[in-house]
């Protein structure tokens, strides 16, 4: 009977280290040539990836990376069962629909199939790209260990399984896991459970392959060495001591660099990366492409009736612009008059701006005071300038005089008011032939509930409401009339008017309480056909 060597070290973290952390760090000092910046240094398979790599076992996922965290395919598992023995298997008919002999892992599924090793998945497919489980790398270990292992490794009739989960071991895999647990290749994760149906990792599978050479496995001996460098190609010759198995394995070299740093481009110069080999340190720098501008705000074009709005950005570097944050432009909406293409609004006309930061300020210089008919004084000073501290508080202004006197207030002219009746500034049929004259900008509504409808108002936009042609019912005692006021809403269907006026019996409901200057719902004291509605210039 042939002595079994027992390898019976039980290593918890080949099982349960199943996320591999890239570090970019050289491994250690005794691993002279291993090419890969994702191995960490120190960790728990690193002598047997070492041991794995030199031995021709496994490769590398690309000329600088392991990959020790990624699962294996079950290509991949054959494959590297199939390089322990430098096998040359003669390839047959291929046996599975999904394998063709085009394909690097062909011979190794067909020595695999043929050895008993490995069988498919059903159907006549072999299912290369599926990943290997726990279970079923035990089980191809297993079967090629009763093929090719020195020593009698069936044997076993005790039960080495002592985990939570054995009961979750598919039944084709039981004997080969109580296998693996006896030799010590298997071993389970903290919480005493194994898993068997999670899938292997490319470091696991390093660590379990090493154990299986060291206890069941060639005891190969390194007969001679050429070493490998970043400048040179390599070789390793191995010889088993317990039979005449021999196995070459040959090392590509070259410089095995790892990124050491990263310069990013400009819209004016290309970046680049530097990769330094972790062997020599001779770095190499590879141009990447041009970047991007580095945008900051500069300035802002406000809209205007015929265009939009929008933001400047200006590149740090080359100096060049981008607009963007983009605002529509305040014309050709409905309500708007169709012919308003270069028009001044009413503000640009008198050359009045701040008028809604003036009226909040000065709220309380103009609300109370009396409604004074034009009748009554014709141009009188306090039917322009309010100021209660100037003048007795009797004193008080008309709905035109009001909205005069805000204008002034706010720096513009009144002289550019058309005096073709009396009352000047203070008579709404003067502002009437003005805004004909002068092409002022508006927009026209029939009613105060389609203004609030439309969505366009503002706060501070200036009102006027147009007299019926003909008193269409005379013997109500309201002879048709203007009406000037300011929409003083906080949104554009907030029924909100800032006017002088008196309590009539047209306007009462609408929340008008006397003679005076008030702030109420939107109302003409008398009948009206129509409302111009003047909005003010984005300056305001």
């Amino acid at each position: 009977m042939k002595m079994k060597r027992i390898f019976s070290l039980f290593l918890t973290v080949l099982i349960t280290a199943t996320t591999i952390i890239c570090t970019y760090t050289p491994v250690s000092a005794d691993s002279a040539y291993l090419p890969f910046t994702d191995v960490v240094r120190g960790g728990w398979y690193e002598s047997s990836l070492i041991y794995c790599y030199e031995h021709g076992y496994m490769k590398g996922t690309s000329q600088n990376l392991f990959s020790p965290g990624s699962t294996l395919t079950r290509a991949m598992t054959v494959q590297i069962l199939y390089s322990i023995n430098n096998i040359n298997a003669v390839q047959s008919a291929n046996d599975f629909t999904d394998v063709t002999q085009s394909q690097w892992f062909y011979p190794a599924v067909e020595w695999a199939y043929e050895n008993g090793i490995a069988s498919g998945t059903g159907n006549g497919r072999f299912s290369p790209q599926h990943n290997v489980t726990r279970q079923d790398f035990f089980v191809m270990l297993y079967n090629y260990s009763k093929i090719y292992s020195h020593y009698d490794t069936d044997k076993i009739n005790d039960n080495y399984l002592y985990f939570d989960d054995n009961d979750s071991i598919a039944d084709y895999a039981t004997n080969a896991m109580n296998w693996a647990a006896y030799h010590g290749f298997l071993s389970g994760y903290a919480d005493n459970t194994l898993r068997p149906a999670a899938n292997m990792t490319r470091a696991e599978i390093t660590s379990v392959i090493k154990r299986f050479d060291d206890t069941l496995g060639h005891r190969w001996v390194l007969k001679s060495k050429t070493p490998v460098s970043c400048v040179n190609d390599g070789s390793y010759l191995y010889a088993c001591n317990d039979c005449s198995a021999t196995k070459k394995v040959s090392l590509t070299g070259g410089h095995f660099r790892y990124l050491f740093a990263e310069v990013k481009g400009t819209c004016q110069t290309k970046g680049y990366l530097e990769y330094r080999c972790k062997f020599c340190n001779v770095i190499k720098s590879e141009p990447t492409s041009y970047g991007e501008h580095s945008f900051t705000h500069t300035s802002t074009v406000k809209a205007t009736r015929t265009k939009g709005g929008y933001s400047v950005y200006t590149c740090s570097y080359c100096k060049g612009t981008n607009h963007r944050d983009y605002t529509p432009a305040l014309g050709r909406t409905e309500g708007w008059d169709s012919n308003y293409d270069g028009k001044l609004t009413i503000d640009e006309y008198f050359g009045a701006y701040g008028i809604v930061d003036f009226l909040t300020e000065h709220k309380y210089d103009y609300v109370g005071t009396p409604y004074v008919g034009l009748h009554t004084y014709i141009n009188q000073p306090w039917m322009l300038i309010r100021d209660k501290g100037l003048y007795p508080y009797s004193a008080g202004m008309n709905c035109t005089g009001f909205v005069a006197s805000v204008i002034n207030r706010c720096g513009g002219n009144l002289g550019r008011v058309a005096n073709v009746g009396k009352g000047s500034y203070a008579n709404a049929y003067n502002w009437h032939i003005t805004v004909n004259r002068n092409n002022i900008f508006h927009y026209t509504f029939p009613t105060a509930s389609a203004a609030l409808k439309s969505g366009l108002l503002k706060k501070g936009d200036i009102f006027i409401f147009m007299p019926e042609a003909y008193d269409s019912n005379p013997n109500d005692g309201l002879d048709p009339d203007y009406h000037l006021g300011i929409f003083w809403g906080d949104y554009p269907s907030h029924d909100v008017y800032w006017h002088s006026t008196g309590a009539t019996r047209y306007n009462y409901n609408y929340g008008v309480r006397g003679l005076k200057n008030q702030i109420t719902r939107i109302s003409s004291g008398t009948p009206y056909s129509s409302i111009w509605v003047f909005p003010l210039s984005p300056e305001n």
